[in-house]
């Protein structure tokens, strides 16, 4: 389920009747709920660094999250969020949901890009690879550069690898 609340009642009625259950790839918001799955505060921790990084620690920083209310999406922002706050020349300007999706974090990066012209987004951050292909794909057509507007990202996706080569 898209909301780590949503599941709870079907498991519990699941677990009750000794169906084992084993949560993967997304948390349920009850931690008698085993889990399986990646760190995903630690990758939020380590995408925001790698941004802190690329802008020396001052810059415009526009986040693209996941679909709002999912435990990636919740995990990986807070992990963020715990990077980003260390730096207090890091101004986060946007942040909004384009639910894993390329072609709405392309949208979305192009009306931010819109919003603020003229270098006001130093970076972008996206909660994972499909969504930062569709940003670094509006930062292109707009004849930047992934050095003038980097792209950070998780999930290890072949694409992002690919690209990330590439640039």
């Amino acid at each position: 389920p898209i909301d780590t609340k949503a599941g709870i009642g079907t498991v519990t009625r699941a677990m009750a009747e000794d169906i084992p259950v084993i949560a993967s790839n997304a948390k349920l918001a009850d931690p008698k709920i085993p889990y399986v799955g990646n760190d995903d505060v630690e990758g939020g921790r380590l995408q925001a660094q790698a941004m802190v990084e690329q802008l020396k620690g001052k810059g415009n920083v526009a986040i693209i999250q996941g679909p709002i209310g999912q435990s990636a999406q919740i995990d990986r922002e807070r992990g963020e969020m715990e990077v980003l706050n260390k730096h207090p020349q890091i101004k986060i300007i946007e942040m909004k949901t384009a639910n894993w999706s390329r072609a709405e974090a392309l949208a979305l990066t192009e009306d931010w890009l819109n919003a603020h012209p003229n270098g006001g987004i130093s970076g972008i951050i996206a909660q994972n690879d499909d969504m930062a292909l569709g940003a670094l794909q509006a930062v292109k057509s707009r004849g930047l550069t992934p050095t003038e507007v980097p792209v950070t990202s998780i999930d290890g996706m072949p694409d992002a690898i690919q690209a990330a080569k590439r640039n």
